[in-house]
């Protein structure tokens, strides 16, 4: 329980995102650190407290798993190797957030097709009405073309002033959709020449060898990714929630590698291929909500679709570019720190994540699933679970009419707990009170206080904080000006060496 004064452990999302997308995600990470982490750590004298702050994969004894003496030099499984150092353990907060990783995917389903199917069927039906308004303009135009050629001219231009271009926008009447729907839409074939182009590109890398996957299974990412879409969207556009999918990604990939339809048993079993899946899979669904996000952009901002497509695309161009670049120094920099050679006072560079996809990918992709559902067989059960609650909470909003139930989102709630907070917990606590003052008491009862300053100050602060942590890395952190090394600042109370949050694990 700490407080935090780093603008990138609170973030905008307080003065963003819904009070109850806010206050779930609070409920999660108290579910988790106040509730869960405490009980696995002294009940009955410590019993579940083995690796508790670790998510590496683990031996019997709680020491790292030397994953790497699981792969041959043939890219193979090493059951040798695995038979001397016995099955992959995981830290009892680990198995908490698997369960619930399954669960929030199940719920998101689910969710979609209860709370969201009058909204999904409400979106169809206003598609197919503008479907239909457009199929009959273009016959009333091409029959006055026919009859008059002379009148129709003026009388088409006159229409076409009045036309509405815009499918989503015509079908709704406040001011803004009014104005906006005058623009085209994106036409439907640059977004097929986007997807071929891409398509052929990656096809290309993946039939070369040049990554670790079997072609059936990149095929399969794309469907999955395709139809996932509609349930991610739907939890994003009510609640700017953006649901992580990788787990489950990866869990598939696992189930479908030990499969000899998708992998012979000749071919190598590379566990970085996991990682690649996810990529696909999941990248089919974060392209789509940039998308979205950035149509949703222009239409506040009135610019035409087209011109947001373009920009997208010449974004992306330049975007590559400078993430590469940025990786590249990463690994030059900070390599130590990922690999755990050192330990970052901040615990900014820490290798969580990366540690989380190499533990997936050697429990899935070489061991397989079956022997982490033999060794933990409840894990399972987050599927049911995350299907069966909101189930549960749609029923009682139907038979006691309490539509306000609809928020308690246990798609946020579950991913919420799925989230490994390591040895740091840093911010959550404040995000919430920022949220609490911001999103509830200002919306609420200063109203225009909160329209005139909430978002003009949301996008100053992260502004503000991006250029700060720019110049600071010129001109301390790079080096450049310090003849090649960074500058080392001094320790005091407010810069503990050993935790510069001083927020210290259990």
């Amino acid at each position: 329980m700490n407080f935090s004064l780093d603008w990138s452990n609170i973030t905008s999302s307080v003065m963003l995102n819904p009070y109850w997308t806010i206050v779930l995600q609070f409920l999660g990470f108290a579910c988790t650190c106040w509730v869960a982490i405490p009980f696995f750590k002294w009940f009955q004298d410590g019993r579940f407290s083995l690796g508790l702050m670790n998510n590496h994969a683990l031996l019997s004894n709680g020491e790292n798993y030397p994953l790497s003496e699981l792969v041959t030099p043939e890219l193979k499984f090493n059951e040798t190797a695995y038979e001397f150092y016995g099955p992959i353990h995981f830290g009892s907060q680990r198995l908490f957030n698997i369960f619930f990783d399954y669960a929030a995917y199940a719920s998101a389903l689910i969710t979609l097709l209860t709370f969201g199917f009058g909204d999904l069927k409400n979106s169809f039906l206003k598609m197919r009405n503008f479907s239909k308004k457009n199929e009959h303009f273009q016959l009333q135009q091409e029959s006055e073309a026919e009859n008059d050629s002379d009148s129709s001219s003026s009388l088409l231009s006159n229409n076409l002033k009045h036309r509405q271009l815009h499918a989503v926008s015509s079908q709704y009447s406040d001011r803004i959709n009014k104005l906006y729907s005058v623009y085209e839409d994106v036409p439907t074939l640059w977004f097929v020449t986007l997807f071929l182009v891409s398509f052929t590109l990656l096809s290309y890398v993946i039939f070369q060898g040049y990554i670790f996957i079997p072609w059936k299974t990149y095929l399969v990412a794309l469907c999955i990714g395709a139809i996932i879409v509609i349930p991610m969207s739907y939890l994003y556009a009510i609640s700017n929630f953006q649901l992580a999918i990788g787990t489950f990604n990866e869990l598939l990939y696992g189930v479908m590698i030990q499969n000899p339809f998708f992998l012979k048993a000749q071919d190598t079993k590379h566990p970085v291929g996991a990682a690649i899946y996810g990529a696909v899979a999941g990248n089919c669904w974060y392209r789509a909500q940039y998308i979205l996000q950035d149509q949703k952009i222009g239409l506040y901002n009135q610019i035409p679709p087209k011109y947001v497509f373009f920009s997208q695309i010449f974004g992306d161009l330049l975007g590559v570019p400078v993430n590469y670049a940025s990786l590249q120094w990463v690994l030059s920099q900070k390599l130590d720190y990922l690999r755990g050679t050192k330990v970052d006072p901040l615990h900014q560079w820490t290798g969580q994540s990366l540690v989380n996809y190499s533990a997936n990918s050697a429990q899935y992709v070489l061991v397989g699933p079956s022997h982490l559902f033999a060794k933990y067989p409840f894990l399972p059960y987050g599927f049911i679970f995350g299907a069966l609650a909101p189930l549960l909470i749609y029923g009682l909003s139907r038979v006691f009419n309490l539509k306000k139930l609809k928020y308690l989102n246990t798609t946020i709630l579950f991913s919420s707990m799925s989230t490994f907070y390591g040895n740091i917990s840093t911010g959550y606590l404040t995000q919430f009170l920022i949220g609490s003052y911001v999103m509830y008491y200002l919306y609420n009862f200063k109203k225009r206080v909160f329209k005139k300053f909430n978002y003009v100050l949301a996008a100053a602060f992260d502004t503000g904080f991006n250029m700060c942590n720019l110049f600071i890395f010129v001109v301390f952190g790079s080096g450049w000006f310090s003849h090649g090394e960074p500058y080392s600042f001094p320790a005091w109370w407010g810069n503990d060496p050993n935790s510069v949050e001083k927020c210290y694990a259990l």
